[in-house]
């Protein structure tokens, strides 16, 4: 009798493939799509990547934009299959290339800090080799020169192995700000990812840039922007261990540029959108001083503001979990900032809004 019944149940869902491949038949024939090889398994191809795992909810809506396109547009010429081709790449490697950039950029300022690191050693061997050709010269008692060479030369290879600690710490950190970079940062959510696959522990995603950026570096310079970046480093530092205890872990990172990033464990949703609203008040309110590089005071009471997006992670992207939490966190960011800056989006896909903008003057 179960054997009957898996043979049904297979026979349905056979028929139920067949009957959704013939109402997308069906369609590509009413938008115009010719009964050509490329063309049908290429708009097949896209149809069919919604239930693609490996694939975030914004890049399941940039191909099926691109889907719904090619068929209000009807232009099925070669040079269009060859765009379309190409702007399908683009939609599937372009977080690929983006953590490419950053890992690349993280790699040439570590490759930087390697080589200060290697200068010093050089210096500190040959300062060594200096200290023992001058015990050498001085003569003596054979056992003594030897103790003192290996004292000299312990000096040198303490020196190494703390270096070799501070580098591993380097690999990662952010140079400028002191917190988590982009490696750091994609190294703790696969950690967190499968805290939250084993026992669903929460985990959200609260990403922080910089309102207006660019404009205030071109009027105060860099030098004065990579403190405006130290400061809400600090602060976002501040709000992680306040808000850290026995249950629930936050850890910054500088994601790149002018963004940073806030993972929360442990937390609810309730508790990650108060947590994210206390930075950006915090951030709001900081006035600091510019000073000239001898210390007198150019300006005063300069104010920064950053803008937040939020999200959490969610069953229903059934797959790719850190990228979609990226991905939505990101874009409720875009959200906050089209709202006018200086505030809070949340990503709330249990309600009929999926992103929420909190209105600052409330809180």
């Amino acid at each position: 009798m179960a054997e009957y019944t898996n043979v049904e149940n297979m026979q349905s869902s056979e028929k139920a493939k067949r009957t959704l491949g013939s109402r997308f038949c069906n369609t590509m024939d009413k938008g115009g799509v010719p009964e050509d090889f490329f063309w049908r398994s290429f708009m097949s191809h896209l149809y069919c990547m919604k239930k693609y795992p490996q694939l975030t909810m914004v890049q399941k809506e940039q191909l099926k934009e691109l889907m719904l396109r090619l068929l209000s547009e009807k232009d099925f010429s070669e040079s269009s299959h060859i765009d379309a081709f190409s702007e399908l790449l683009t939609v599937l490697t372009a977080a690929c290339e983006k953590k490419l950039q950053a890992t690349m950029h993280e790699s040439m300022v570590l490759i930087e800090d390697v080589k200060g690191i290697i200068g010093r050693h050089a210096i500190d061997v040959s300062v060594a080799t200096d200290k023992t050709e001058n015990l050498i010269s001085l003569g003596g008692d054979p056992a003594k020169i030897i103790a003192k060479v290996r004292n000299v030369f312990k000096e040198v290879i303490q020196k190494m192995e703390e270096d070799t600690n501070s580098l591993e710490a380097m690999i990662l950190r952010d140079g400028l700000t002191g917190v988590s970079n982009r490696r750091g940062f994609d190294l703790f959510m696969q950690d967190a990812v499968k805290q939250w696959e084993n026992d669903n522990t929460p985990v959200a995603l609260i990403m922080i840039d910089v309102d207006n950026f660019k404009q205030f570096n071109d009027r105060h310079g860099h030098r004065i922007g990579d403190q405006a970046l130290k400061v809400v480093a600090q602060h976002t530092r501040r709000v992680a261990d306040k808000y850290s205890d026995a249950h629930s872990k936050l850890v910054p990172a500088r994601y790149g540029g002018e963004e940073f990033s806030l993972v929360v464990v442990g937390r609810r949703a309730n508790d990650v959108a108060a947590i994210a609203e206390d930075l950006r008040g915090i951030i709001s309110r900081f006035s600091f001083i510019i000073r000239d590089p001898d210390g007198s005071v150019l300006e005063s009471s300069i104010h920064i503001t950053v803008s937040l997006g939020a999200s959490k992670l969610w069953k229903g992207w059934s797959g790719a979990y850190v990228e979609n939490l990226v991905d939505s966190a990101d874009k409720a960011l875009y959200f906050a900032k089209r709202a006018g800056k200086n505030r809070l989006a949340m990503f709330t896909p249990d309600q009929e809004t999926q992103y929420t903008v909190f209105d600052p003057s409330n809180s």
